[in-house]
């Protein structure tokens, strides 16, 4: 009868359902795998921007002395009844005590109506009727003369 002896110099790592003595490492790699697949992927997804109308936007706010409206920007959440809303508008404050930046006022219709305007980068429209809604915002100044900032988005209230 012989006894079998492993070899101590001999590697034992294996990657798969039977890992041995090199788990650890083994799964650190597959994750290393997995992430940076996961990057391509995302990266890959990208969306390309369309260059010309990028391009005669930018033209047409330069023609009617306008700031650059792809640079405003409106982020929106709906949460129960109420819309909460942000505001990023280059080169304009809210703030009533700025001097460094004009100041603005951002005016808000649902549906076409005339609802309010803020006075602040963040607000919140309360209590909306359930059923969707067209919001327009557009950015003034303080006179309630249009500084050619303006999005429009829909929005669905459960």
């Amino acid at each position: 009868m012989f006894l079998r002896m492993q070899n101590p110099y001999s590697s034992s790592i294996r990657c798969g359902p039977l890992q041995t003595q090199a788990e650890g490492s083994c799964t650190i790699l597959m994750k290393k795998i997995v992430f940076i697949c996961f990057i391509f992927i995302l990266a890959s997804c990208q969306q390309n921007p369309d260059v010309s109308k990028t391009h005669s936007l930018e033209q047409s706010a330069k023609a009617a002395g306008q700031k650059n409206p792809s640079l405003f920007v409106v982020r929106h959440v709906v949460r129960s009844n109420d819309l909460y809303v942000e505001c990023f508008a280059p080169d304009i404050t809210f703030m009533t005590k700025s001097n460094q930046k004009k100041r603005g006022k951002a005016v808000v219709s649902i549906d076409g109506v005339r609802y309010g305007e803020y006075r602040t980068a963040a607000f919140i429209i309360e209590s909306l009727p359930s059923g969707t809604h067209l919001i327009n915002i557009e950015i003034k100044d303080t006179n309630n003369h249009p500084l050619g900032l303006r999005k429009q988005f829909y929005v669905t209230v459960p």
